[in-house]
C-alpha cells in the first residue's frame, strides 16, 4: 500500500471518528436539556421511567397515572405520579442536566410509599396521636385535621388524590421563609384569587416569591442526586 493510500484511510478513520463523536455530543446535548422536549413527550417518558423501574410483580401496584404540575409562574416544572392501589411520586423536571455524570432530566422526591397528615399551623399546640400501629404520632406547634367522626384524617395517596382533585390544573408552589430562603413546596389548586393549600386543607392567598413561616407546607422536596433519579 501506498504512502498515499495510508494517508488517505487515516483521514478517512480520524473523519468518522470526528462525525461519530459530534452525533453523540449532540444527541447528549438534546438529551441535557428539558426544553427540547414537549409537555406531552416529558409525561411519556416519566411514564416508560415508572413503567421500567416500579410496575415490577413485587411491588403491589396495579396501575398509574402521571398529571402535570405547574409552578407559581404557570409554567409545567413538576409531575405527581398516582398508583393504584396506593402510592405516589412526586418528580420534577430539570432545566438542564450532565448526563455523563449519571444524573437525570427526572428527579423523584422520596419513598413513594410515604405518610402524611394535613394540618394547619398553631403556636404553641402539641398534637399527640397514637396510630393504627400504637406508635406515638407528635406534632408540635400544629392542629392535625379530622374527619367528621373526629378520627384525625391520614393518607399514603398525593394530596390531590387525597382532597378528590378531577380535572382542575394542579399546582406544586414554592414558599420561602422570613429570611427569604427555601422553605417548601405547597400542593395546590386555585379557588378563584386564592389557592386552596392542600398539605392543610385551608384556602389561603398566595404570589409567587410569597414569605411565610406560619404557612403549611408539604414534606416534598428535591436532591440533585443520582440515587433521586427517577
Amino acid at each position: 500500500m501506498s504512502i498515499k493510500r495510508i494517508v488517505l484511510s487515516s483521514a478517512a478513520i480520524v473523519l468518522a471518528v470526528v462525525l461519530v463523536l459530534v452525533l453523540i455530543t449532540v444527541i447528549l446535548y438534546r438529551l441535557s436539556f428539558s426544553r427540547f422536549y414537549t409537555e406531552e413527550e416529558h409525561l411519556a417518558r416519566i411514564s416508560e421511567l415508572v413503567e421500567k423501574h416500579y410496575m415490577t410483580k413485587d411491588s403491589g401496584y396495579t396501575s398509574f397515572e402521571v398529571f402535570p404540575l405547574y409552578n407559581e409562574y404557570d409554567e409545567f416544572e413538576f409531575a405527581v405520579v398516582e398508583f393504584e392501589p396506593r402510592g405516589y411520586i412526586y418528580v420534577m423536571i430539570r432545566k438542564q442536566t450532565v448526563p455523563l455524570i449519571g444524573t437525570s432530566l427526572y428527579l423523584k422526591d422520596a419513598d413513594e410509599r410515604r405518610f402524611w397528615r394535613p394540618f394547619v399551623y398553631k403556636e404553641g399546640a402539641i398534637c399527640t396521636i397514637t396510630n393504627e400501629n400504637g406508635e406515638v404520632e407528635t406534632y408540635r406547634n400544629a392542629c392535625v385535621k379530622k374527619d367528621e367522626n373526629g378520627n384525625y384524617l391520614g393518607f399514603e395517596v398525593s394530596h390531590f388524590k387525597a382532597a378528590q382533585i378531577g380535572n382542575e390544573k394542579r399546582y406544586l408552589l414554592a414558599l420561602k421563609d422570613s429570611a427569604g430562603s427555601f422553605r417548601g413546596y405547597i400542593p395546590a389548586v386555585r379557588r378563584g384569587d386564592k389557592i386552596l393549600n392542600l398539605a392543610s386543607f385551608e384556602e389561603m392567598e398566595y404570589f409567587p416569591e410569597m414569605k411565610s413561616d406560619t404557612c403549611t407546607v408539604s414534606n416534598v422536596g428535591f436532591i440533585a442526586k443520582k440515587y433521586f433519579n427517577l
